[in-house]
Parts: structure tokens; sequence; C-alpha cells
């Protein structure tokens, strides 16, 4: 094989190796941004507050828990 090939071969294996380096890195950014999701929402607040004057704001803060059968 000529030195030029070579160095090409070289190249597109290391842009493979990159471009599979990459979608591995956007899975475990879609993970991430699923798991804060779902952390959100189940720790989910609320402010409210009316347009009269004077009145009153309220909190209101959501929680859910879940459970799992884990070990059965």
């Amino acid at each position: 094989m000529f030195p030029q090939e070579g160095m090409s071969q070289q190249s597109v294996t290391r842009v493979r190796r990159f471009q599979r380096e990459l979608e591995a890195a956007e899975d475990r950014a879609d993970v991430a941004e699923s798991n804060l999701s779902l952390i959100r929402a189940k720790h989910r607040t609320f402010v409210t507050t009316s347009t009269v004057p004077g009145s009153q704001v309220y909190l209101v803060q959501e929680t859910h828990r879940t459970t799992t059968s884990e070990g059965i």
C-alpha cells in the first residue's frame, strides 16, 4: 500500500471512531435530559398569585412518590 493510502485509511478509521464516540455522547445526553425532566416533574413547584392588590401568594408544591417491586 502506498503511504498516502495508509494515511487515508488511518484518517477514515479515526473519523469512524470519533463518529461512534459522538453518537454515544449524544445518547448519554438524551438519557440525562430525560432523567432531569422526570426529576423536575416529580418535584415541581408552582407559585400562583392574584391580580387583586394586597392578595396573598400561594406556593403549591407537588411531590409524587413511586414504589418499585425490586427484590421480588
